[in-house]
């Protein structure tokens, strides 16, 4: 999985394009800015500089990426992050856990080191759709393979 925007350029691009030609993994995110050439900076006696254009970039299966970029296999535009509202009892739905007298979960988890952790990322997850995107592809693809190997 390989998450690209408007800011992804020149080195990033290529890596991008070279593992979507190869079919190695999946461009998630919005198109690329389209860095495709190098310049060389040429001095001249006068203490000016000239650019030229010396080499442009190319994926794999002789795409350009100058002024292109890499569209996304699955495009996913960022969206700012909107607080979500506070939420109050009354506003969401009844789960079992807000009924009196619902039975406890017997195990709990380890108290520490895992919750940090996925707070963290959910943290992330919150704040970052492209990333909340990219992370359910790489879910639902582990969830596939699991039912696949089951047949």
């Amino acid at each position: 999985m390989v998450l690209v925007n408007e800011g992804s350029a020149s080195a990033s691009e290529i890596v991008a394009g070279a593992i979507q030609d190869h079919k190695r993994g999946i461009i998630v995110g919005t198109q690329t800015f389209g860095k495709g050439s190098v310049q060389t900076i040429i001095p001249l006696p006068d203490g000016a500089g000239l650019r030229m254009t010396t080499a442009r970039y190319y994926t794999p299966d002789n795409r350009s990426i100058q002024a292109r970029g890499i569209i996304p296999d699955v495009v996913v535009p960022f969206v700012p992050c909107i607080p979500p509202a506070k939420e109050e009892k009354n506003s969401r739905f009844i789960k079992e856990i807000d009924l009196q007298n619902h039975l406890a979960e017997s195990k709990k988890p380890p108290e520490g080191e895992e919750s940090e952790t996925n707070t963290k990322l959910e943290e992330r997850l919150l704040e970052d759709n492209q990333l909340r995107s990219a992370y359910n592809i790489l879910k639902s693809l582990n969830l596939f393979s699991e039912y696949k190997g089951t047949e």
